[in-house]
């Protein structure tokens, strides 16, 4: 199976994909789609923002790793 490998912690792999949309110079909105796999169950998740300015995908990131963390699902 192909997958993103980004990172793995305590036996658990989080893959995944971020993307951001830009116009006129400014990042107004991200996305990171991705999964968590344990030992024993897999977490999907998809994550969007939208500003004016400044929402791209390292933001849809940093938003979704603190929501596993605080789900002690990833950290």
């Amino acid at each position: 199976m192909n997958r993103m490998w980004l990172s793995e912690s305590d036996g658990s792999v989080l893959t995944g994909k971020t993307g951001t949309g830009i116009v006129n110079d400014r990042f107004i909105n991200g996305w990171f789609i991705g999964y968590v796999e344990t030992g024993t169950q897999t977490f999907a998740f998809a994550a969007y923002v939208r500003d004016e300015n400044n929402a791209g995908g390292s933001v849809a990131a940093r938003i979704t790793l603190s929501i596993l963390e605080d789900k002690d699902i990833f950290s």
